[in-house]
């Protein structure tokens, strides 16, 4: 079992910077920016079934990677407060959010981005890594570590992934914190509190 749940994770490890780097190269073959939408929605779409084909072949339930079918109305008010959080610190720190033109389109490609990444990192690598080092705090760290690395091929710069890494580590800890309880943040909360995130920055 340990063996296959370290193939999986490399496994998700990997579709995560394949990607990343699709999505690179999207930018240098379209310029102007053309294809560059296409290419990155229809490569999160293709993350999100990944992230769900994994979960299904650990042989778990979808629970224990955070996505329960009850209590959908707490995980959308968890995911309000993560987010009113967000924009609490962001307001403390003195940023402020940019202009953006098409916000719709912005909204809908962030909102896929978000949910595939919450999938794969605090839902499918997270829950793996947990069991796979028997701490959940070590997991914490790795697979923030991964989700701030996983930024580095599309452009960020260091002090960019390491708010990654940062911003991953915080997700983690919330998610592992209630984690098997009644008031658990699942992935519903945590793609919503990292949409927010994702639209402001």
């Amino acid at each position: 079992m340990m063996k296959k749940d370290i193939f999986l994770t490399a496994l998700a490890v990997l579709s995560e910077f394949a990607v990343m780097l699709a999505a690179v190269a999207a930018v240098r073959t379209s310029p102007d920016g053309s294809a560059y939408a296409l290419i990155q929605n229809l490569s999160y779409i293709s993350l999100i079934l990944a992230s769900l084909a994994l979960m299904r072949l650990s042989g778990r339930g979808m629970a224990e990677f955070g996505l329960r079918r009850d209590g959908i109305v707490r995980q959308i008010a968890s995911g309000a407060a993560i987010s009113a959080a967000v924009l609490l610190v962001f307001a403390v720190l003195g940023w402020r959010p940019h202009a953006v033109g098409g916000f719709a389109c912005l909204a809908v490609s962030q909102a896929l981005v978000a949910l595939s990444e919450e999938l794969m990192f605090r839902g499918f690598i997270l829950t793996m890594l947990a069991d796979i080092t028997g701490r959940s705090d070590r997991a914490v760290l790795i697979s923030a570590a991964i989700f701030g690395l996983a930024h580095y091929p599309v452009g960020q710069n260091l002090s960019q992934v390491a708010a990654s890494f940062l911003f991953g580590g915080v997700f983690g800890a919330l998610r592992v914190s209630l984690t098997g309880r009644k008031n658990e943040i699942g992935i519903p909360a945590l793609a919503m509190a990292h949409w927010t995130v994702n639209v402001l920055i």
